[in-house]
């Protein structure tokens, strides 16, 4: 989705949240999501600091909330290939790759990038 958004010319950050990925995971201090806020903030600020982005910031105060039918968590997690969800289930990992029947992640990606295009007037 970022992707999607940064090739129709929006400026995209990604915000690394501690404790919560891969190699740095801690459910203690992981689950205090709160502080997510906070990363995202920062960013933010950073941003808007430098002289080269500044002027392209619109925090959007007026940003719509959309409910797509199906999505769920994790449906906005990138698409998975087949590949991805057998090396979950060979590590016995939970392959968050599935999602319900009868939903599809392109598609929920796809809904939820045009609503937000279309508020972002790109």
């Amino acid at each position: 989705m970022a992707k999607g958004l940064a090739e129709q010319g929006a400026l995209v950050i990604a915000v690394n949240h501690p404790h919560s990925s891969t190699f740095d995971f801690d459910i203690r201090v992981g689950l205090n999501h709160w502080t997510r806020a906070r990363d995202v903030s920062r960013a933010l600020d950073k941003l808007m600091d430098d002289t080269k982005y500044a002027g392209r910031i619109d925090l959007l105060p007026q940003a719509e909330l959309i409910r797509v039918p199906g999505a769920y968590h994790l449906s906005l997690l990138p698409l998975w290939n087949e590949m991805g969800a057998l090396i979950l289930e060979e590590e016995g990992d939970d392959p968050v790759s599935t999602d319900p029947e009868g939903v599809y992640r392109a598609a929920i990606h796809a809904q939820v990038l045009t609503a937000i295009s279309a508020q972002l007037g790109l």
